[in-house]
């Protein structure tokens, strides 16, 4: 699955693999995440004009790449412990041959949702882990379709979005915001007649 979101003069894409297993490969074989040109000045185009966003296929950055941010964003962390961590641990592992079985299906399960849920927190973090893509360029008279699907891989069919810039919303600003400082505070603990405090 893809998704997308357009800002004034960028698009943000993020996408994911929605099983553990399929997951797991593409971390491997990489993605590859193709730009369609569908419309120009509000008229379709008969041949739309497509472009390979990635000179090469888009992986996880290796590891050794992800210590300062993995320093300041605690999302980050967990993405790079799911795709490289030697253990994501659930159960006993003491247990006989069938239990180990279960626990590794169980262990695979956690690294996938843990990681796919930190990358929606944390899109720095998706786009080191790959997930991610972010097109400058682009022009406000175009409408794109982004596609995306996985390298050598039939099982999972490629997906793709539609969005132009046009497509922008700014985020609603906060309403009903209030604020406490430390020194209107001191004034009220002060003043016995607005609290009676203890």
């Amino acid at each position: 699955m893809i998704n997308a979101r357009a800002l004034q003069d960028k698009v943000l894409l993020r996408w994911a693999v929605d099983t553990p297993l399929e997951w797991k490969r593409a971390n491997t074989t990489g993605f590859k995440l193709t730009k369609f040109i569908i419309k120009r000045d509000g008229k379709v185009l008969l041949q739309p004009e497509k472009t390979e966003l990635s000179s090469k296929l888009i992986t996880p950055e290796p590891l050794e790449s992800w210590m300062d941010l993995i320093q300041k964003d605690n999302y980050a962390a967990i993405i790079a412990q799911g795709i490289y961590g030697e253990s994501f641990e659930v159960g006993d592992t003491k247990e006989g041959q069938i239990s180990k079985i279960i626990n590794i299906a169980e262990e695979l399960d956690q690294r996938y949702s843990f990681s796919l849920y930190a990358a929606d927190m944390s899109f720095e973090g998706a786009l080191k882990a790959g997930w991610g893509f972010v097109d400058k360029n682009v022009k406000a008279n175009e409408e794109y379709v982004y596609q995306i699907a996985i390298a050598e891989n039939l099982l999972v069919k490629p997906s793709s979005y539609a969005i132009s810039l046009k497509d922008f919303v700014p985020l609603p600003a906060p309403t009903d915001l209030f604020c406490i400082t430390d020194e209107f505070l001191k004034i009220l603990k002060n003043n016995s007649f607005f609290f009676n405090w203890k």
